[in-house]
């Protein structure tokens, strides 16, 4: 009787890291998907979905040169549509080429405070040596912590990569950022350090959140409008084509005939 074979190992998933002691927590919205990259590509229908060929590029040469493995702490994360595949297959679509942690996503708290989800995923991985934190606001971060914030209508510029970069290697931060700037700043006031005040560095991101809704509610009571004109007696093909026009640029806007 022929002694049986032994078993071979199965093969990790791609994508998937052993457990690193670096590792990056990762937001989408602001750092890999950006304003920039939204209007270059509004014609397509691909907003807020295509990553920034360069972010990308920058993110995996982090991933080269320090081995980190990167942890989602992005709102992507919740949707329930947004499964770890389907989000790692955006990002290998966009030409990423680093690994997921195994632990691949931040838990979540009541308030969605960033900092706060990614303390709690520290808690329950003490062998991570060494983390930062891609991040385009600060919220529950605290003063010293390893952020590095980028611009949201730009995404990951070259000074936020070498930032990132220099807090994975545990190094100074680089020339021509203060400290206290480098691991926090107030959201949407480029530049300017985090004060001992944290609860009105939260309440600023608050309101660019505030505004971001108001910009989308303006678009759909828009649409609503050009809705109502093209289901009007006598509307036509005029009335159509102006719902046509308002529905243009919309992420899964539905389409018109």
């Amino acid at each position: 009787m022929t002694a049986a074979a032994p078993a071979r190992p199965v093969p990790p998933c791609p994508g998937t890291a052993a457990a690193a002691d670096t590792v990056l927590f990762l937001d989408m919205d602001g750092v890999l998907t950006c304003t920039r990259v939204h209007q270059a590509y509004r014609d397509k229908g691909l907003l807020w979905t295509r990553p920034d060929p360069v972010g990308v590029q920058f993110l995996n040469r982090l991933c080269v040169e320090t081995g980190c493995a990167v942890v989602l702490s992005s709102s992507w994360r919740l949707r329930e549509t947004r499964t770890r595949e389907a989000i790692e297959a955006v990002l290998r679509d966009g030409g990423w080429t680093g690994s997921m942690h195994p632990d691949w996503r931040t838990p979540t708290e009541p308030e969605h405070r960033r900092g706060v989800e990614v303390r709690l995923w520290l808690s329950a991985h003490p062998e991570v040596a060494r983390w930062a934190a891609l991040d385009d606001e600060s919220g529950g971060f605290e003063r010293g912590d390893p952020l590095a914030l980028t611009d949201p209508h730009n995404g990951i510029s070259y000074q936020a990569y070498r930032h990132a970069l220099a807090l994975l290697r545990g190094e100074p931060p680089p020339d021509g950022l203060d400290a206290s700037m480098a691991r926090a700043t107030w959201p949407g006031v480029p530049g300017r350090p985090w004060g001992a005040d944290e609860d009105v560095a939260r309440l600023l991101g608050v309101v660019a959140d505030l505004e971001r809704r108001l910009a989308d509610a303006e678009r759909l009571r828009a649409v609503a409008a050009a809705a109502r004109l093209a289901a009007a007696p006598g509307a036509g093909a005029a009335g159509m084509a102006a719902l046509r026009e308002s529905l243009a640029g919309l992420d899964g806007a539905p389409q018109t005939t």
